[in-house]
């Protein structure tokens, strides 16, 4: 058998008719157009979604009738009698909104999940479709699309047809980066087998505490028209980069200084991402405000946009100018280093937090906060106030038991915030007073709630959150480290958009702010890359679609066209237009001595996918069909640049494996596979009758040159052994 790259995946071939538009009938209705800010950025223009309806009814405003309903048959609008009425608290968006969360590529599935009909945390959106057709209401299928603007939170989705009510949860995950994904984390729902000529959906919050029920858009398709699309990259119709989110593994801290009073602070501008992992993704590659700080006004904690107390200030001095003393929206701060907890006993933590919340403290003394479950105290995504008087305190108010010993302990702490729209604020407190007699300390800390609703005086606040006297910090530096990203493949895998005319193409790529301290890896294994090439493509052409240092793993390549076939090199993160090269072994794009290297260990091996002569042995013919016939060069060729001459020999006695018993490379002598460099290896040589014969027909500066007499060949063997013994001596 012909053996092609390893780790390159040949395309398969996929209908594109099949991954277009539904292949039947289909409804797309998209709401609150209008959003954000009377801007119409939400208006859907094209294929989006899912599933890809093509014509979209765009829909404005939080209440209202509309009966100009278009159905998309097969990528044509269709007019209908269909009417719809919709009702709602109001409308709100995903993206400029004072909330961040959606960064998916401008485009039409941007649009579909910016504005969404909103709720309150009792109010139900109702939406009443009545007179769905016969194409439709004989039995269809409904994508109900449900991403809002702050992550934890979410509602319940009920379907009214014919029949009994079915009902759906959601609590919105991460933020949308163009990927639909479906269920209960994700952003859209599916439900499948409905029938009749009307549809109610009702959409309100699960628990009055994780309000909203966003409502982004309904489609609506025949049964069996509608099957999930592959997730375009970087946006459909449109070839641009898609950012991976990251994690920091394998980190190299620099020496540090003293430890100083205080938490290691780090702010970033950007929006509150609503989940840790999502906090740690943007401090693995977004550029910090200013660097690492410890605040010189005396305390880690702020108060924003409410009032000072203590000895808490609106904003650090470190992070103005660029934070005013009024209010500030969209950023998120991680503060780390240790705790000094004085004595034994159970403590209780709670927090003045707008919005995400995240306090761990390294319980099991291992010199990581958060390393396990139970040493997270707090993390929530509720807003409160700094006295917790708003949004009736918001949650987070956890007890932990610790066991120090006398005099107390310092342990490792994190605490992250992130900030979306409205008030912002960030303080930690705790129920140990230092102030108060031995004895009467722990659990001590006059006015620390009983409840989560409990608010705080300002007079007992000012003596309750966490003093700079019990946090400590050295800042070292990083020296080194790995921003790891993975891609979780949607139902379809991940559509790449290839011009052929503009040699443009969609990629993965892992944003890199510092090359000198991170490397950056990504983990494509098994995932599915649907290649969707176009324009003026040539065998051989070759785009960058994973743009990383390192990449793990081999994706699994198909073509959206019949009649194209793609390679992709992880080495490179090229996909090549094509079939794979034969004898490529090390699946570089290129014959090269690594093929001849790889070839000889199937040889020893007996490797069959290496049998390249087909006999059912893997030997030294299968060898000299790689350098004939594929190479297009000659036996003896030790740099592989066409011709067999003596510069050949030089090469390979200069590498000093002859008869060393040393194992050899193609490059320092093993011509013939055997992985030595001896006698067998000239007479595998000189037997292919190429010395001084310049390049073979075809092959790059073709040359002629004389041909030596046997007495010249003998005596520049001669020469070389001499060469040879003198090295030795």
């Amino acid at each position: 058998m012909k053996h092609f790259a390893v780790g390159i995946v040949i395309g398969l071939v996929l209908s594109t008719s099949a991954l277009a538009s539904p292949t039947g009938s289909s409804i797309g209705f998209n709401f609150a157009v209008d959003e954000p800010n009377g801007g119409f950025e939400a208006e859907v223009a094209g294929a989006a979604g899912a599933v890809g309806t093509v014509n979209w009814n765009n829909l404005e405003g939080q209440t209202d009738i509309f009966d100009e309903v278009v159905m998309d048959v097969s990528g044509a609008a269709q007019d209908t009698g269909i009417e719809i009425e919709w009702i709602s608290n109001n409308t709100w968006s995903s993206d400029g909104r004072s909330e961040a969360n959606n960064n998916a590529p401008e485009g039409n599935d941007r649009a579909l999940m910016l504005g969404y009909l909103d709720t309150s945390a009792t109010s139900i959106t109702e939406v009443n479709i009545g007179n769905l057709p016969p194409a439709i209401s004989g039995g269809f299928d409904v994508y109900v699309y449900t991403h809002g603007g702050v992550n934890g939170r979410g509602g319940t989705f009920t379907l009214t047809a014919d029949g009994p009510s079915v009902s759906q949860e959601n609590i919105n995950s991460a933020a949308f980066d163009g990927t639909f994904i479906e269920g209960a984390d994700g952003n859209y729902l599916f439900f499948e087998g409905l029938s009749g000529d009307a549809l109610v959906i009702e959409a309100q919050a699960t628990t009055e505490d994780l309000f909203r029920a966003p409502l982004n858009a309904i489609e609506i398709c025949a049964t069996g028209a509608c099957l999930p699309l592959p997730t375009p990259v970087a946006g459909r119709g449109v070839i641009g980069s898609q950012a991976i989110l990251t994690s920091v593994e394998n980190p190299v801290l620099g020496p540090g200084g003293d430890s100083k009073s205080g938490l290691a602070q780090e702010w970033v501008n950007q929006g509150n991402p609503g989940t840790k992992l999502g906090i740690d993704s943007i401090f693995d590659s977004a550029e910090l405000l200013v660097p690492a700080f410890q605040a010189g006004h005396g305390s880690t904690w702020w108060t924003g946009s409410d009032a000072e107390f203590g000895e808490l200030v609106k904003y650090p001095d470190e992070v103005q100018p660029q934070f005013n003393n009024d209010n500030n929206d969209n950023y998120v701060v991680r503060a780390t280093g240790e705790i000094l907890i004085p004595e034994s006993g159970t403590y209780r933590f709670t927090d003045g937090v707008d919005n995400f919340t995240y306090l761990a403290i390294d319980i099991d003394k291992s010199g990581v906060a958060g390393d396990s479950a139970d040493e997270v105290l707090i993390e929530d995504n509720s807003w409160t106030t700094p006295l917790r008087d708003g949004n009736n305190g918001g949650g987070g108010l956890e007890e932990a038991d610790f066991d120090v010993a006398a005099g107390g302990e310092w342990l490792a702490i994190e605490f992250n915030m992130g900030e979306g729209g409205g008030g912002d604020s960030g303080v930690i407190y705790w129920d140990y007073d230092p102030n108060a007699p031995a004895g009467q300390r722990l659990a001590g800390a006059e006015g620390f709630p009983e409840f989560v609703e409990d608010a705080l005086f300002a007079e007992d606040a000012e003596n309750m959150y966490i003093p700079d006297t019990h946090l400590r910090s050295g800042i070292r530096p990083l020296v080194s480290a790995d921003l790891v990203g993975s891609v979780t493949s949607p139902p379809r895998g991940f559509e790449f958009e290839v011009n052929g005319d503009t040699d443009e193409a969609d990629k993965f790529v892992i944003t890199n702010r510092d090359a000198d301290v991170y490397t950056t890896v990504l983990d494509v294994d098994g995932i599915p890359f649907l290649m969707n090439g176009t324009g003026d493509l040539q065998p051989g052409d070759s785009f960058v679609i994973v743009d990383v240092d390192q990449i793990q793993g081999t994706p699994i390549v198909t073509s959206l066209a019949p009649d194209q076939v793609w390679t992709f090199n992880p080495a490179t993160g090229e996909i090549i237009f094509g079939a794979g090269v034969a004898g490529d072994y090390n699946n570089n794009g290129a014959l090269d001595i690594g093929d001849l290297d790889l070839q000889a260990q199937a040889i020893k091996d007996q490797d069959l996918s290496f049998d390249e002569n087909n006999d059912g042995v893997v030997d030294s013919e299968d060898r000299r069909y790689w350098v004939n016939e594929l190479k297009n060069t000659w036996m003896g060729d030790a740099d592989l640049n066409g011709e067999f001459n003596s510069s050949d020999f030089v090469a390979v006695f200069t590498a000093g494996k002859y008869e060393s018993g040393e194992a050899a490379s193609w490059s320092e002598g093993d011509w013939d596979g055997d992985m030595d460099f001896d006698s067998t290896d000239f007479v595998s040589a000189f037997s292919d009758g190429g010395y001084e014969m310049g390049q073979r027909d075809g092959g790059p500066n073709a040359a002629t040159a004389a041909v030596p007499e046997p007495s010249g060949i003998a005596l520049l063997l001669l020469g070389a052994m001499c060469l040879l013994r003198l090295r030795r001596r």
